[in-house]
């Protein structure tokens, strides 16, 4: 079992809609590394997942820790987003999903499209979002940046990072994740700031971002139970608002489902369509 260590902070909880406007060309035949696994045992199917995940989690490590670096005063969105992937592609990844990089109030599931110009200002809280996968396993990973010297902003990036970490401490087969709720809620109101209440950490599946297992932010009733196997993203926001998002009126981030491709007849969204499959499956792009 792993855990992604991301933590967000929305100074107000306000969340993007997905979207991306240009999809980055990725070489890897997706099919052939799903038939690499007909035939094998199930024991070589979880040495390829883990080894999988492990690098995964290698490479978006490096690329995270690059892409704060690069994030400062002056830098283009866009830029810091085409760089940064281009930089996963290379080391042998392929994108989990669009770089976010979501700003002030926009608390997630931002990216930029071409046509953005928006540049790092100081005063900004800027979250950075990234995923890498191999062979589909995704790593997810994330962080936050405070260009703010606003005072009662001064501890929101705290209060995400420990709520994180007691969350990722208690990450145990057999924890209920509603406990793990419950703690997250505890440690991030004790810094006086809300909790986004409907977003949440999940599983990672086999190319699927979000799984069907949640990690909220807030208590809930009932729970669910981590078993061994599982794969999480620990995520944690925290809020100066009310600590509930709605989506803005934009988004450039897409993802195929596989349950709802109605009957098409145009050649043209044909192809579109088999390259979508091919080169992301049930992935964001």
């Amino acid at each position: 079992m792993c855990a992604k260590k991301a933590s967000g902070s929305a100074p107000n909880g306000e969340a993007a809609a997905p979207g991306k406007e240009e999809a980055a060309e990725h070489d890897h035949d997706h099919d052939h590394e799903h038939d690499e696994e007909e035939g094998l045992s199930e024991e070589e199917k979880k040495k390829i997942a883990l080894e999988s995940y492990q690098k995964a989690g290698k490479i978006a490590k490096e690329a995270l820790q690059r892409a704060k670096a690069a994030t400062k005063v002056g830098v283009k969105v866009f830029d810091l987003i085409a760089d940064t992937e281009d930089f996963i592609v290379k080391q042998g990844g392929g994108i989990g999903f669009p770089m976010n990089v979501s700003i002030n109030n926009v608390a997630a599931h931002y990216t930029s499209g071409a046509r953005d110009m928006t540049e790092i200002e100081e005063g900004m809280i800027v979250k950075l979002d990234l995923g890498v996968h191999v062979k589909g396993y995704v790593a997810d990973t994330a962080c936050t940046l405070n260009f703010s010297k606003n005072p009662a902003l001064e501890n929101i990036c705290i209060a995400s990072e420990k709520s994180m970490e007691a969350a990722i401490d208690m990450i145990k087969v057999g924890a209920q994740t509603n406990d793990i709720g419950k703690k997250i809620n505890e440690i991030i109101k004790s810094y006086k700031y809300q909790p986004v209440k409907d977003l949440s950490g999940h599983s990672l599946d086999r190319w699927t971002v979000h799984g069907t297992k949640q990690i909220p932010l807030i208590p809930q009733p009932t729970g669910q139970q981590i078993e061994e196997g599982d794969v999480f993203a620990v995520e944690t926001f925290a809020s100066t608002g009310e600590g509930q998002t709605h989506p803005l009126q934009i988004g450039n981030i897409y993802q195929l489902s596989l349950r709802h491709v109605p009957k098409i007849r145009n050649q043209a969204a044909k192809q579109l369509v088999g390259f979508i499959i091919k080169n992301y499956k049930t992935l964001p792009f």
